[in-house]
């Protein structure tokens, strides 16, 4: 069970936060995945960029900001005696050659010049992160198999693309799910003898059908692409004080920094003894996590804790307004406390 605690000193100020540009998705047509670009006045002059024909033109975006999506209808059986499974696995294909309704995936350097480079560039399989293998091959009079995870990653999961070449390719994945696929690509200038490296470039596959998202995962999806290290519930992306957790939680969102704090803190008089009430407001679609407050005398390692459950709660549409209750009077040495937010799993 996932656990973020943010850390307050009765009014400690904290913060809070909105969306995200939203990704292409290639769900059909042409598309030059790997696009090797050269640029000799950028500082990285060699990089992979999708080129995709669209009904306004082809456009080009950065990896990163694509999912290519593998429809449920590719989902092929395996027949005996090929390299890429055991006769009636289950293989999910893009292929090499165009299908209606389907991502029909190239690589490419017709925009890299022929006098530039001694030999062949180099594209690399570098990372495969998702819930099965994946596999590149060409069909022609065989079986081609050019990059496979099932055996580990080494030099040789990697394609030659000439200067000005063309070639499209099959892409396989042996589960359904959200795929992390990572490339880079290398040649060596004429006259040279160190390769040129590309940043490592990061593809995102929707191999569906997907499982079922849970309510935080969800909200994620919201804001960024699957994966995004700025997603994971303990990330602070906005730098505002507040983990993704618990702005999910509080309903706030994660890209701009707000002023709000989340734990509001009051007093109230008991038999003439001051006593802290904390509220916390949960959102209604925060339905996968729980909250709670940690009350401490101090800060130091030594220092006793109180776990504090709500007392109340009252509900709305926009969600529960927690109350907590510290049963203990506050002294002059002040009082620390915790909002601790937990997914349920």
């Amino acid at each position: 069970m996932k656990q973020i605690i943010l850390s307050l000193l009765l009014s400690l100020p904290v913060m809070a936060a909105s969306g995200a540009e939203t990704p292409l998705m290639i769900t059909q047509g042409h598309v030059a995945l790997c696009a090797v670009i050269w640029n000799p006045e950028q500082e990285v002059p060699l990089s992979l960029m999708v080129e995709a024909e669209t009904s306004n033109g082809e456009i080009s975006s950065l990896p990163e900001d694509c999912i290519v999506v593998c429809p449920e209808s590719m989902k092929m059986n395996l027949p005996d005696g090929t390299p890429l499974g055991n006769g009636g696995d289950w293989l999910w294909i893009l292929p090499q050659s165009h299908y209606e309704g389907v991502p029909y995936l190239g690589v490419r350097a017709k925009e890299v010049p022929l006098d530039i480079f001694q030999d062949s560039i180099n594209i690399q399989l570098t990372g495969v992160e998702g819930p099965g293998d994946f596999l590149l091959w060409q069909s022609t009079s065989g079986i081609d198999l050019r990059m496979d995870s099932r055996d580990g990653l080494s030099p040789e999961d990697s394609l030659e693309m000439p200067a000005g070449g063309h070639a499209h390719y099959n892409w396989g994945f042996t589960a359904p799910g959200v795929y992390h696929i990572s490339f880079q690509a290398h040649a060596t200038k004429i006259g040279e003898s160190e390769p040129i490296y590309s940043r490592t470039a990061v593809y995102t596959f929707h191999v569906l059908p997907l499982p079922e998202l849970s309510p935080f995962e969800t909200w994620q999806a919201l804001y960024w692409t699957a994966g995004d290290a700025e997603a994971t519930p303990d990330a602070d992306p906005d730098q505002d004080g507040l983990p993704n957790l618990v702005e999910y939680a509080a309903g706030t969102h994660p890209l701009e920094k707000d002023s709000a704090n989340p734990l509001y803190i009051g007093f109230i008089q008991k038999e003439g003894k001051r006593y802290c009430q904390l509220s916390f407001n949960q959102s209604a679609a925060a339905t996968d996590c729980s909250c709670e407050v940690i009350a401490r005398d101090s800060l130091g390692g030594n220092s006793t804790e109180e776990i504090l459950k709500p007392s109340s709660g009252e509900t709305d549409e926009k969600g529960i307004n927690h109350t907590f209750e510290d049963p203990s009077p506050l002294s002059s040495k002040g009082k620390f406390y915790q909002l601790k937010v937990s997914l349920l799993r």
